[in-house]
C-alpha cells in the first residue's frame, strides 16, 4: 500500500509539472501576443498610420514672399483628402462659390465659366509615401486639374498630425508661395 501510495504520490507530482509547463506555455503565447498587439499599435502611431482616412478641409491658406497671407479657395473652403492604407491619396479644395455653368453642360461653358473653376477649384490623386524622419509626405501624382502637376513627385511637410487635425506646408504652392492646408478628420 505504501508504494501504491507513492506512486499516487509521483503521479500527482507529474500532473504538477505538467499542469505548470502547460501554464507557462500559455503565458508565453499570451506574452508573444501581447507584444504582437503592441507592435500593430504602435504602427498606429506611426505618422503613415495616423493619416489613413478621410478629412475634409477647414482652412487653405497661400504665404506669399512679401508675407501676404492669401485664401485662394475663400474663408470658407470646401475640400476632402483621403488617404488609403496602401499607400492612395485624392485630394479636391474647391471654394464654395464656384458658379454654375449658364448651358448646364460642362462641355459648353463659356472662357469666364472655365476660367472660374480652373481658379477656384485644384483636384489631384495619386500615390502617397511618409517619411517619418524628415516628417513629410510625398505625393506622386498620377493627374490633376492642374496639368502641370501631372507625373511629377511633390513633398508635403507635416507641421501638425493628431486624431483629429492635420495640417501641412507644401513649399511651392501652383499660384507660388508656401500652402498651409488645415484638415480635421471625419474617419479613419
Amino acid at each position: 500500500m505504501l508504494s501504491f501510495r507513492f506512486e499516487s504520490k509521483n503521479i500527482y507530482l507529474i500532473d504538477v509539472i505538467r499542469e505548470e509547463k502547460r501554464v507557462k506555455t500559455t503565458m508565453a503565447g499570451l506574452i508573444v501576443l501581447a507584444g504582437q498587439v503592441g507592435a500593430s499599435g504602435c504602427q498606429a502611431a506611426t505618422l503613415a498610420g495616423e493619416l489613413v482616412g478621410t478629412w475634409t478641409v477647414t482652412e487653405a491658406a497661400t504665404h506669399e514672399a512679401n508675407g501676404n497671407i492669401i485664401y485662394p479657395y475663400g474663408k470658407s473652403p470646401k475640400g476632402i483628402l483621403i488617404f488609403t492604407a496602401d499607400g492612395h491619396f485624392v485630394q479636391m479644395l474647391t471654394t464654395g462659390d464656384v458658379p454654375k455653368f449658364a448651358s448646364n453642360n460642362r462641355t459648353t461653358g463659356t472662357p469666364e465659366e472655365y476660367q472660374a473653376v480652373v481658379q477656384k477649384t485644384n483636384a489631384f490623386f495619386g500615390t502617397y509615401s511618409v517619411d517619418e524622419a524628415k516628417k513629410e509626405i510625398t505625393y506622386k501624382i498620377e493627374s490633376s486639374t492642374f496639368p502641370n502637376w501631372e507625373g511629377t513627385s511633390q513633398p508635403r511637410i507635416i507641421v501638425e498630425l493628431n486624431a483629429k487635425q492635420f495640417v501641412y506646408q507644401n513649399p511651392s504652392a501652383s499660384a507660388g508661395g508656401v500652402a498651409e492646408n488645415k484638415w480635421r478628420r471625419e474617419s479613419k
